[in-house]
């Protein structure tokens, strides 16, 4: 068979071209198939999800097994960067979606069953950005998690914590990294965000009324044995684009709600970045900085009120997030 277009891959872990790899992914996946058929395979794992389509296309040629859609995804223009201070040029919220969209798109032309996995993303592929620290990052996530469950089947945030070996070791509380986690085992912004997402409980409902744009939304969802409903919520500061509050009035469908609570990602309330900025960037922690650190990492909490006609108002700072609680 021959393909059209050998294009290099746009990441240095591959050197061969696309037809190579392809030629690769049919042996391996005929070999493991062999081993054993229960066993599922899939690809092309590849960066900024390129060659989705192409993959697939060469499958159904070559009557190659493929069980799923696999690639991955930084809003970001490079691959790698060495820059001591992680200068990357973000391209936001739509960049996500719209590949997303996209690969939704070209995995349905082939096989509307076939599944996609997100393998890797973070809100930019540089490993020394600030951005990954920052409470906007929190903003960027809950966005990204609104996109992935409505065009994919699954994903792997990059990644758990800041220890680990692919950019060497580094000491200092907030250095830029990926993780979740700084080495201190400090839960960033990034960390609670995932935590806004699991504490919604039951079947997805339609939010009416929201921005068109990715950066702004709320993803709602409602339990119908306990009659509770949880609202995430997101404002994400864009690079290159106005910053304003995002202010927010939720008419909260059917009987009148009960408590409604408010748990939000803020500087110094669950985003401790800022704090640790304003101590100074301190390189080794005291005990006293490590507990100011814990203590700004925690979310904060406070009841909302409703008025007469259930009715709930807040605001979101540029970068905040949140999730409201709706007790019946």
């Amino acid at each position: 068979m021959v393909l059209r277009g050998l294009e290099r891959p746009n990441i240095p872990f591959w050197e061969g071209t696309k037809e190579e790899y392809f030629q690769l992914y049919r042996v391996a996946a005929l070999a493991i198939k062999k081993a054993d058929g229960r066993l599922r395979v899939g690809g092309p794992a590849t960066a900024r999800a390129a060659w989705v389509g192409d993959l697939l296309r060469f499958c159904r040629a070559t009557r190659t097994p493929i069980d799923f859609a696999s690639t991955h995804i930084y809003p970001s223009d490079v691959a790698f960067l060495d820059a001591a201070e992680g200068d990357v040029k973000l391209l936001g919220t739509d960049y996500l979606r719209d590949a997303f969209r996209a690969v939704r798109g070209e995995v349905d032309a082939h096989d509307r069953r076939l599944p996609i996995f997100w393998g890797e993303w973070n809100s930019s592929a540089g490993p020394l950005a600030e951005n990954h620290d920052a409470c906007n990052n929190a903003a960027l996530i809950c966005s990204a998690l609104a996109g992935i469950e409505e065009f994919a089947d699954g994903s792997l945030y990059w990644n758990l914590s800041d220890i680990y070996e692919e950019c060497q070791y580094h000491f200092a509380p907030f250095h830029g990294g990926y993780g979740l986690y700084t080495v201190d085992g400090v839960a960033k912004s990034s960390a609670r965000a995932f935590e806004l997402w699991q504490g919604l409980d039951g079947d997805r409902i339609a939010v009416r009324g929201l921005p068109e744009r990715a950066s702004r939304g709320a993803f709602a969802t409602h339990d119908g044995e306990s009659g509770a409903t949880g609202i995430v919520l997101w404002n994400h500061a864009e690079p290159g684009r106005r910053k304003s509050p995002w202010r927010v009035t939720l008419n909260l469908d059917g009987p009148r709600p009960g408590t409604v609570m408010l748990d939000s990602v803020r500087p110094g309330h669950g985003s401790a970045y800022e704090t640790w900025l304003a101590l100074g960037r301190p390189l080794n922690l005291s005990p006293v900085a490590r507990r100011r650190l814990e203590a700004a990492s925690r979310m904060g909490r406070r009841k909302l009120a409703a008025d007469g006609k259930g009715r709930v108002s807040l605001s979101l700072a540029p970068g905040e997030a949140a999730r409201i609680a709706v007790a019946r």
